[in-house]
């Protein structure tokens, strides 16, 4: 092992000699059975505070690791499904192999498998995401556990990343600042890309942190990406046709996606039973998903009945699109924003507009009325997506709430206006 502390400086050595040198420079050397910091042979030793030749220096402080190689600095590390460049010492993402296929298995959950095939499972056991053969111990494989939410639906639980069989990475759900590897904990830092290092040594794992999400790179060529509610398992083309799991059979052909784990091919579905039940591990936290399925049907039906979708359909459509207002990237994102504090008098403040059903309202310059156009609006009126429903800035009253414009989309309170005496608000 060598660590070295110190900067580059040109001038004279300690000999009076023109060069290059790390000037006072901290050396720390520990060999085992090599040559020591001076060449000669030592079964071990450990050196400090010598000057030490500043190419090796440069060299050192540079250079990036990865598997046991070091790559000078400008070096890159290609044939995974992300390039990573070593700048000055850190490995930097440049980009990613279009080549590269990922699968995704995200919410309650949806799967997208790598050739492009999209379904619904919602079993609650361990299963194989996916794996390099269809044994019961592949060497590298991608589990998750899946547990019972929203009612009939289950969501991501526990996943497992068995790189090879010396090196198994837990993630649990909802946490993407550290994992375990091989039980050890592992806090990956908030910045930077890291090989993954634990009380045993160096792993053959990069981990880093990418917007709320964890990113981990194995030498196997499978990379994955582990988020809140999403989790992604990037493949390099060399796998083709050697990866099976609920990520489907990866051979750039989506026909034979749902391959069950004796290789039965399935007839494409949305809804699959046969073939996810297949790819169960043996290692089941739950006895219920201990007994086979006998006989085993090869597909299920949605568990949300029609009548009740489309029931709350309208509702949601008319309630979410007002915070929605301009920005069509929240279509699928509602946070806890909450209006800030409100005028108490009148029923909105003057200069105030939006739209009331398919109508637009004006405030009026007192703030103790509003102005409306008179539109015969249908009752399943519901704004196009991303069109404007207020001004930015606007306040006005529904009853006893008030709403406030942000980005062209309503916030509003939710207070219950039945308990209160409206002609006194």
């Amino acid at each position: 092992m060598v660590g070295v502390v110190g900067e580059m400086k040109e001038g004279l050595n300690e000999e009076g000699k023109e060069g290059r040198w790390g000037e006072m420079v901290e050396v720390v050397v520990e060999i085992k059975g090599g040559l020591n910091e001076e060449g000669m042979r030592a079964e071990s030793g450990i050196g400090t505070g010598r000057p030490f030749p500043s190419i090796l220096v440069f060299a050192l402080l540079l250079g990036c690791e990865f598997d046991g190689v070091m790559y000078p600095n400008g070096g890159r590390l290609a044939a995974h499904c992300v390039t990573l460049e070593c700048s000055r010492g850190q490995w930097v993402v440049k980009d990613y192999d279009d080549c590269c296929v990922h699968c995704s298995v995200y919410n309650d959950p949806h799967f997208t498998t790598f050739d492009g095939h999209y379904y619904d499972f919602h079993g609650s056991c361990n299963y194989s995401l996916a794996q390099t053969d269809t044994s019961l111990s592949p060497h590298t494989a991608v589990y998750s556990q899946f547990k019972p939410c929203f009612g009939h639906a289950s969501c991501l639980d526990t996943a497992t990343f068995r790189e090879n069989p010396h090196v198994i990475v837990t993630l649990e759900p909802g946490v993407v600042d550290s994992m375990r590897v091989n039980e050890e904990l592992y806090i990956v830092p908030a910045s930077g890309i890291h090989v993954v290092t634990t009380s045993s040594g160096p792993h053959p794992l990069l981990a880093w942190r990418d917007h709320g999400c964890l990113q981990i790179l194995g030498v196997s060529k499978i990379m994955v990406t582990h988020c809140s509610n999403i989790m992604e398992i990037w493949a390099f083309p060399t796998h083709a046709d050697s990866l099976d799991g609920l990520c489907g059979h990866f051979n750039y052909y989506v026909d034979d996606d749902l391959t069950s784990r004796d290789g039965q091919v399935t007839t494409l579905t949305q809804w699959p039973f046969a073939f996810p039940e297949s790819w169960k591990t043996p290692v089941q936290p739950n006895y219920t998903c201990r007994e086979k399925c006998t006989p085993c049907p090869a597909e299920t039906r949605d568990p949300c009945r029609p009548e009740v979708r489309y029931k709350y359909l309208p509702r949601c459509r008319r309630d979410l699109h007002y915070v929605i207002g301009r920005d069509v990237q929240l279509a699928h994102f509602v946070d806890n924003w909450q209006p800030q504090d409100h005028p108490h008098q009148g029923i909105c403040t003057p200069g105030s507009r939006w739209l009331q059903d398919c109508n637009w309202c004006t405030c009026s310059d007192s703030g103790d009325s509003a102005i409306c156009t008179l539109i015969a609006c249908s009752s399943d009126f519901v704004p196009e997506l991303g069109d404007e429903v207020c001004s930015d800035g606007s306040w006005w009253r529904v009853d006893c709430n008030w709403c406030q414009c942000v980005g062209g989309g309503a916030i509003c309170t939710h207070h219950d206006c039945s308990k209160l005496d409206l002609s006194s608000i």
